[in-house]
């Protein structure tokens, strides 16, 4: 190994906080709550949507692309939860 390799990958060594640091902790909690507001961002758009698909009923409209859309919240939904609680679990083992 060179020696400006080994200088370079000993200053990373250094910049890269520890878990245990504060800096870490704050990092995390913004995350978790970035996450979950993305959870609750999603469940206001797929009710949104909910009603968009029964206005279209209820009026005599097409509603398929309505219907499309709903689909597609709801599997981003699925997703964004999943993301949640995977990285909500890493944190706690």
């Amino acid at each position: 190994m060179t020696d400006s390799l080994a200088a370079i990958q000993s200053a990373s060594t250094k910049i890269v906080p520890k878990p245990e640091t504060c800096y870490c902790s704050v990092m995390r909690e913004t995350l978790l709550t970035m996450l979950e507001e993305h959870v609750l961002l999603g469940q206001r758009h797929i009710a949104r949507q909910r009603e968009i698909v029964a206005d279209c009923h209820r009026n005599g409209f097409r509603a398929d692309l309505a219907e499309e859309l709903l689909s597609l919240y709801e599997q981003m939904q699925l997703l964004h939860v999943a993301h949640r609680d995977r990285i909500r679990n890493s944190y706690e083992t």
